[in-house]
């Protein structure tokens, strides 16, 4: 099979054929240079624009079987989740589940790619570079954010980026303090009144697809008077597929983060 590790002392082989089934890695593949080395990708795949003329071949927790095995890979990566649909494709080829939840499962799983994939050196230098910006300390006193994911302006359920998260690491890394100061394991939602008791200095809004617009967005928002990011206008509303995505673009949203930071700047 093809990422099998040959021989003590030989090269591992490299995959030529390879279904990503996991949108950051289908962007970290393309960053590396291995795009051409892609036949199929998630059917959520947003990154780069490349990646939208391949096949679709499902998810990681739903993989379309007949679609893989079409594609003809030697090489399957999906994420290491419980939702994880393993033992279908582990019969079809080599398959690698990879972590890629916190920034040392990212640049960990960067450096496996550029193995996998033939592009070790240009691996290293993205794992470097991952490493370097996203692990920066939070500031002991920048403004305190609350970086929210938003799927439309309702606000019952705010789904926020906790701080052990990559998005929490870009926040840091951009200069802030997140609001919601500790990390935690379930799921990341803050009912309205947290967010009052929270009363952050600054709201950031990560407009997810669909979402609505710009204006929908502040609309919601500009009701909570009681709120000092509202009555001082640091309501910040960033769009487009690169803003969510946990691939190598977060380096991308630590520019965007920052330039709203100075703009709030007195």
């Amino acid at each position: 099979m093809a990422c099998r590790s040959g021989t003590r002392g030989s090269a591992p082989v490299v995959a030529t054929r390879i279904v990503s089934l996991s949108p950051p890695m289908t962007e970290t593949l393309f960053a590396l240079g291995a795009g051409s080395q892609l036949v199929g990708r998630s059917d959520f795949c947003l990154r780069p624009e490349a990646a939208l003329a391949l096949p679709r071949a499902g998810t990681t927790a739903a993989p379309v079987l007949e679609a893989v095995v079409a594609l003809r890979p030697d090489l399957v990566i999906t994420e290491r989740t419980a939702l994880a649909h393993s033992d279908g494709l582990s019969r079809i080829s080599s398959l690698r589940e990879l972590p890629w939840l916190t920034l040392e499962d990212v640049v960990a799983s960067t450096r496996t790619l550029g193995v996998l994939s033939g592009h070790v050196d240009a691996a290293e230098r993205l794992a470097q570079r991952l490493q370097a910006e996203l692990s920066r300390p939070e500031p002991a006193t920048g403004p305190r954010v609350l970086l929210v994911i938003a799927y439309g302006p309702r606000l019952t359920e705010i789904a926020y980026a906790r701080p052990n998260s990559l998005h929490g690491n870009a926040l840091a890394a951009a200069g802030a303090r997140n609001a919601v100061s500790q990390g935690i394991t379930g799921t990341p939602l803050l009912s309205l009144q947290a967010v009052v008791e929270l009363d952050p200095d600054g709201v950031v809004l990560l407009a997810a697809p669909g979402s609505g617009t710009e204006s929908e967005l502040k609309s919601a928002w500009s009701a909570l008077t009681t709120l000092q990011a509202v009555r001082r206008g640091h309501v910040a509303v960033l769009g487009g597929p690169d803003v969510l995505s946990t691939g190598p673009s977060i380096l991308d949203l630590v520019k965007q983060l920052r330039a709203v930071l100075e703009g709030w700047s007195p």
